[in-house]
């Protein structure tokens, strides 16, 4: 599915709802949601989406920190809209970046399109240009900030955002200075 198409389906359910919370969201669309420990080391699994009995149920670990939470659960209710025919998703990393799992990157477009609202975030930037101080002024992790500014500029927005981190820095020589 195309990132426009997501954007369309956000929209339409924000409209429907009248919510851009996902736990709202889940709640008007009988979906159920359980929080559970599940560790909180890297390898932790972060959550999933299941149907079982004809019951959709989001599982989201409870050890991770709220606003991680929040965005795990944003990231399971797109599974639960666009991969329904799906029985079971784990999300086991914060990998916006990661475009290896076409199902897992619509999630994060999906988290990412109901979490940020485009007219707030313009108006965040633009008044706000420390990126760490606009994250925490949209209450969203760091991460889906970059992913979301990532998405804009993919769709041709002129966002002006130095602090984007170039796809390839992990790849950087780093015996070399940055210059």
């Amino acid at each position: 599915m195309r990132a426009e198409d997501i954007k369309r389906e956000v929209a339409r359910l924000r409209a429907k709802y009248k919510t851009s919370d996902a736990q709202e969201m889940c709640e008007a669309m009988g979906i159920r949601v359980s929080w559970q420990p599940m560790g909180a080391s890297d390898g932790s699994c972060k959550g999933f989406f299941m149907v079982h009995s004809r019951c959709k149920i989001a599982v989201i670990n409870s050890d991770l920190e709220e606003p991680v939470q929040r965005v795990i659960l944003a990231h399971e209710l797109a599974h639960g809209v666009l991969h329904v025919d799906s029985r079971l998703r784990t999300f086991h990393e914060l990998s916006y970046l990661d475009d290896t799992d076409h199902m897992e990157r619509e999630a994060n477009v999906f988290a990412a399109e109901l979490m940020i609202d485009d007219t707030e975030l313009f108006d965040t930037i633009e008044d706000q240009s420390d990126f760490f101080a606009a994250a925490s002024i949209l209450k969203v992790p760091p991460e889906l900030l970059d992913f979301k500014l990532r998405l804009l500029n993919q769709q041709g927005y002129r966002v002006r955002a130095p602090y984007i981190a170039q796809a390839d820095f992990l790849r950087r020589d780093i015996s070399k200075p940055l210059l």
